[in-house]
């Protein structure tokens, strides 16, 4: 874990520098070592039957439940939204193709595994997605 500690505050310090295609190549790197499946763009139909797997499965939780997860103390998990809320603010100016797919491995984890100090973010993102996508009612639920 301490290569992927470094890697990640080169990947931060590279965004702060605003070398983003730096930044997403080492966040990329990092993710790989995590053994992550690469990134989907939005033409992706894979992609697209996972959100709406996932759309459903949000529809069957209330508000209520979505926010009293319970939090998630493993640090792989936790280790793993945190990059990827790092990746999804830099993909705006590099491929935001990518950002859904992004938006929706941050939600599937915190269903998974529970809340993290990033969770929050990843909700407001795929929000953001699902706005996007026209499903707008859905996206302001979570957004």
């Amino acid at each position: 874990m301490p290569q992927i500690k470094g890697l990640s505050i080169a990947a931060f310090d590279l965004r702060i520098a605003g070398l983003y295609k730096e930044s997403v190549a080492a966040i990329m790197e990092i993710l790989a070592k995590l053994d992550e499946k690469p990134l989907r763009d939005m033409g992706d139909s894979t992609l697209s039957t996972d959100i709406a797997a996932t759309n459903v499965r949000l529809q069957q939780l209330s508000d209520v439940c979505i926010f009293n997860t319970q939090e998630n103390q493993m640090k792989k998990s936790i280790t793993l939204n945190k990059l990827y809320a790092d990746l999804a603010h830099v993909l705006y100016f590099v491929k935001p193709a990518l950002f859904a797919d992004v938006s929706l491995r941050m939600v599937q984890l915190t269903l998974s595994k529970g809340i993290t100090p990033t969770a929050p973010i990843g909700f407001a993102y795929y929000g953001q997605t699902l706005a996007s996508m026209g499903n707008i009612s859905k996206g302001c639920r979570l957004g």
